[in-house]
């Protein structure tokens, strides 16, 4: 055989080496089937990787699947929700049957806490955290509200869905002061407020935990005062590309409506109003038969202003993201846009946002990584705010609703013009509609932030981190108030518009964070040992500008330079500054004794150098005892954990500059006939300010029972806040300037907060059960040397809860003489009738004044729960979450008088007259009847209601697709769904959002909403 005889030959043989190798490749196809270890049925969507590839796929319904291995010594990964993960070699086989154990789900997970994760079978501090995937596919614009009732210990209320301006109430186990009570959110390790989370996309979100008691929070110092929620997002994973989208489409509607008299029975009642006042009636019988059947609409309408400003509305999200990548190199992309039509006309935002999240590994020892995100938002709202009492007089949107308008008024005449009045001697009203139409606001906001950070391993057990983040926020408002003319039902010119209005403002924000930790990390045995050291710097910066003029040259033209008229400008500037230094000693023997200990030193700009770096530790143990001989192997008890802490926390909101004298510009004056720019202190300052001090003790259980079926978490709490910064009185000798904030006052918060799970699978249904609730009892402990402080309709008085209720208590509505004769004097110069509501002579005098005001309830519920239901057969899902609270009362403000323009519920044609001696309400006539804050300042019990309720806060049902149906096409998961949110609300009270609480009871505010949304989530 010659050379190129033995070359050819060689040719073939390697050919047909690497034809036999490919064709062993191609047909090197494994089989098998996943079940449950406990009762042998079928596991679907048990995901089946080969190890050192990208070669994965799912099970089937039947729990089957069939995979081409490719690497030469193959191994597959068997992982699935709940259940242990797995990994096996199959080298040479053809078939196998695997049989996965139910893992103890809540032991295994790995909780993120401050500057790092734990697992949670470790934990001895309070930490809740949420299953992400329970919220994926609730149609919110706000990640937070989705929170709510989900958390014991955590109280969540949506006072608003004003699109743009929805951020909710949050407060973890209670009040504990008396100013900002909101907690710290930490996202992806940056400070923040919690504003932040309505800007974030819940698809984004891979965790969420909240720091409930000081062991946990302490590592934050003085800004933990109220909790931390730490919010960290997803990142790439190492394996083969994926890319996520999902789409939602909503429908909202009113969450509650107002029963608001028609024009009929709003012209006749207050007809009977004047007569039972002592005045003639106003609407004659013609004009009531003309409002009755709408004959003449110009002049006797037939208007529900609310239905008219509040309509359905839209609410649309669209997210996409990818993420893959190597050992070496991860990513994460995202986008996000979100359109949320609001229910009040003219009201709505759209946001878009995107996000980069980079993880590079270098070498073994060396990486580093970016956090990349940028947001644009438009809103668009009332100039004078759609709710409450915002700006002059009566120009919140709600307020006119509600106290400005009444039903027999138009919206326009026949003739275009808006309604003012109707057709009988009755004023004129303020048109919401008007306003909503002809007025605009509109702000854009502009939002990016980013962190750099790198990682150094180095002598085995040490790491050291550093990272640079920056927040930068700009905000841009453009206000204006056409010139407009107003007219009456005969087109006549009532009055001429004032001066149209130009009012331009710009915001910007600035954050720079540099942290800097070391970390040793060291496990000898049975002991493992964890050690933290940092240091933090930051440094915020606010500045902003306004200006404005008026009479434009048109209301077309809305440019500041098209007008020299009344110009006004302003503007302001301030910085924070903070220096922290932080460390962390984690102690673990054999998995059953766990011990912790953590601290940080601040200091701050917002106190004088007297008070700053004070130190916030903690400490805190914990005993697993199911890890002991005699429990160690128990059929029962899977897991058994008893907890304890202990530590200090520190709340900085108390303002800048606080202990400075500063001095106000603004304070003109005239010399010489001429006015002089000045500047004054109008504040008093506090030079020995200090910061709020929270001592927190916590004892914790934890347990699982039956291999994780059923678990338990029960805490209680005792929390202590002292040093309460508060204003106390001064004499009006000082020149009427304003005190000076002390730390004075002492506030205390006690509680139970219990967590019971069950998961269980019966054949291929698959379901769960979870109740959470807690209580919490709130109590002013001091106030200095002031036995009690009374603010209107609350009071703060030593031993009684923040801002309880302050007023009369009602003994009912007087209905026989011998009642009458039997009631102390009334409130006010009315006398007493028969049909008013009579009050208790606490001090014995036989009259009502303000010595006869008690204490008749507070604000904060004795209970509150929250219910989480879900099942799963086959591809089906449905999940129901409802939340509650419940042992609370709260006032709700009705006025028994009848304004011109005042808009009235339909229970008052339930009110008491001579006819109707058996009515629920007092007459009209006597203005201390339910209504005795706008009359004397204060609370009555009459107007007290339970607000217990039950909310069905979201259902959600879905179908996903089979992996064999859909991979075809590319997919490898792919659920479809519908979800609805505050689908139904069981309460005794009527025409009042109860979940509002007292922050609303005049239905000022912007109305929350139900939605019922349809949503598709594809993976490729």
């Amino acid at each position: 055989m010659n050379f190129y005889s033995k070359k050819l030959y060689l040719s073939l043989l390697l050919s047909m080496g690497f034809w036999l190798y490919g064709f062993a490749q191609k047909d090197n196809i494994i089989k098998g089937k996943v079940l449950d270890a406990y009762d042998k049925s079928a596991l679907p969507g048990v995901s089946v990787n080969e190890v050192g590839s990208n070669n994965g796929i799912q099970t089937d319904l039947n729990g089957e699947f069939s995979i081409s291995l490719k690497t030469s010594d193959p191994s597959l990964k068997f992982s699935f929700l709940g259940y242990e993960t797995q990994t096996i070699k199959v080298q040479g086989k053809a078939t196998i049957t695997l049989e996965l154990k139910p893992s103890a789900k809540e032991l295994n997970q790995v909780v993120v806490v401050g500057y790092g994760s734990q697992k949670k079978a470790n934990l001895t501090g309070a930490v809740a955290s949420v299953n992400m995937d329970d919220i994926q596919g609730v149609p919110i614009s706000n990640a937070a509200t989705a929170l709510q009732g989900r958390l014991p210990g955590v109280t969540i209320s949506a006072f608003s869905n004003q699109p743009g301006k929805n951020d909710p109430q949050i407060r973890i186990r209670g009040v504990g002061t008396l100013g900002n009570n909101d907690p710290l959110v930490v996202i992806d390790g940056v400070p923040s407020d919690v504003g932040a989370l309505g800007n974030l996309s819940p698809d984004d979100i891979e965790s969420i935990s909240v720091l409930k008691d000081a062991s946990s929070a302490s590592i934050y110092g003085v800004r933990a005062g109220n909790g931390v929620i730490l919010v960290n997002t997803k990142r790439g994973q190492a394996g083969k590309p994926t890319v996520q989208f999902r789409e939602t489409q909503a429908i909202q509607t009113a969450l509650l409506k107002p029963s608001y008299m028609d024009g009929f029975t709003w012209a006749s009642t207050f007809n009977d109003y004047q007569v039972e006042t002592g005045a003639a009636p106003v609407y004659t019988p013609d004009m009531l038969q003309k409002l009755k059947d709408g004959s003449d609409p110009n002049h006797f309408g037939n208007t529900d202003w609310f239905d008219e400003v509040y309509r359905p509305a839209s609410f649309q999200n669209h997210y996409f993201s990818a993420s893959g990548g190597s050992e070496q190199s991860k990513y994460l992309v995202s986008a996000e846009y979100q359109k949320q039509d609001g229910l009040m006309v003219n009201t709505g935002s759209d946001r878009m946002q995107l996000r980069t999240n980079l993880d590079n590994k270098i070498s073994n020892a060396i990486s580093f990584g970016l956090n990349l995100r940028g947001y644009k938002e438009k809103i668009k709202e009332p100039v004078f705010s759609a709710s409450g009492n915002s700006g002059p007089g009566d120009n919140g949107i709600n307020r006119q609703i509600s106290g400005f308008t009444r039903p027999t008024v138009p919206i326009r005449y026949s003739f275009g013009e808006y309604g003012s009045r109707d057709g009988s001697t009755l004023g004129g009203i303020k048109n919401p509609l008007q306003a909503l139409n002809e007025q605009s606001y509109g702000t854009d906001n502009y939002h990016l932030d980013g962190k750099l950070f790198a990682e150094v391993k180095f002598l085995k057990d040490f790491s050291f981190t550093t990272s640079l983040a920056a927040v930068y926020e700009n905000s841009k408002e453009v206000q204006f108030i056409p010139s407009l003319n107003t007219y009456g039902p005969d087109d006549e010119l009532l009055a001429l518009g004032g001066l149209n209005t130009l009012y331009n403002s710009s915001a910007t924000f600035t954050r720079y964070i540099n942290e800097n930790l070391l970390r040793y990390n060291k496990k000898i045995g049975k002991h493992d040992i964890k050690v933290l050291l940092g240091h933090t710097l930051q440094h915020d910066a606010n500045e902003n500008f306004n200006a404005g003029v008026v009479n434009l040259p048109s209301n077309n033209i809305r440019v500041i330079g098209a007008s020299s008229e009344q110009p006004t400008n302003g503007g302001g500037a301030n910085a924070l500054s903070l220096q922290s230094f932080l460390g962390r000693i984690n102690y673990v023997y054999a998995d059953k004794y766990l011990f912790e200990v953590s601290g940080r030193i601040d200091g701050s700009s917002r106190l004088p150098q007297s008070q700053q770096y004070p130190l916030f530790p903690s400490v805190s143990a914990g005993w697993v005892l199911s890890e002991e001989p005699f429990l160690k192997n128990n059929k029962i008890i899977s897991f058994l954990k008893l907890r304890g802490s202990y530590g200090e926390l520190g709340n900085q909101d108390i303002g800048n500059y606080a202990y400075s004298q500063n001095y106000n510009v603004g304070q003109d004056y005239v010399f010489n006939g001429t006015l002089v720019q000045g500047a004054a202190i109008t504040n008093l300052a506090n030079p020995n300010i200090k910061w709020e001090t929270t001592k927190m003790s916590n004892v914790g259980l934890d347990a699982e029972l039956l291999n994780g079926k059923l678990s338990l978490v029960a805490e209680y709490f005792y929390r202590n806040t002292s040093d309460i910064l508060f204003s106390l009185p001064i004499p009006n000798t000082l020149g009427g300037l304003g005190a000076p904030p002390q730390n004075t006052a002492k506030v205390n918060n006690k509680g139970f907060e219990i967590t019971l799970n069950h998961q269980n699978k019966i054949g291929k249904f698959t379901y769960n059960v979870g109740v959470n609730g807690s209580f919490i009892k709130n109590k002013v402990v001091s106030l200095a040397d002031q036995d009690q402080v009374i603010n209107g309709s609350t009071i703060l008085k030593p031993g009684y809860a923040i801002d309880s209720y302050y007023g009369y208590i009602s003994t009912g509505i007087i209905r026989t003489p011998e009642q009458l004769a039997a009631a102390p004097a009334g409130l006010g110069t009315v006398p007493l009738r028969l049909g008013d509501i009579a009050y208790k002579d606490m001090d014995g005098d036989n009259k009502i004044t303000t010595a006869d005001r008690v204490i008749i309830g507070n604000q904060f519920p004795k209970l509150s729960y929250g219910i989480n239901l879900g099942g799963a057969y086959k591809g089906f899902d449905l999940n129901v979450f409802l939340q509650g609270i419940a042992g609370i009362n709260r006032y709700y403000n009705d006025p028994v008088s009848m304004g011109f323009r005042q808009q009235k519920l339909n229970m008052w044609t339930q009110r008491y007259t001579p006819i109707n001696t058996d009515g629920v309400l007092p007459r009209f006539g006597n203005p201390t009847n339910n209504n005795p804050i706008s009359t004397f300042g204060a609370s009555e019990s009459f107007g007290f209601k339970d607000a217990s309720y039950l909310r069905l806060k979201n259902l959600e049902f879905g179908y996903s697709f089979s992996v064999k149906s859909i991979s075809k096409i590319g997919l490898s998961k792919a659920r479809l769904y519908f979800s609805g949110v505050n689908l139904f609300t069981w309460s005794g009270v009527k025409n009042y959002d109860v979940e509002k609480g007292g922050t609303d009871n005049s239905s000022y505010g912007y109305v929350n909403t139900k939605n019922y949304a349809l949503g598709l989530s594809l993976t490729f």
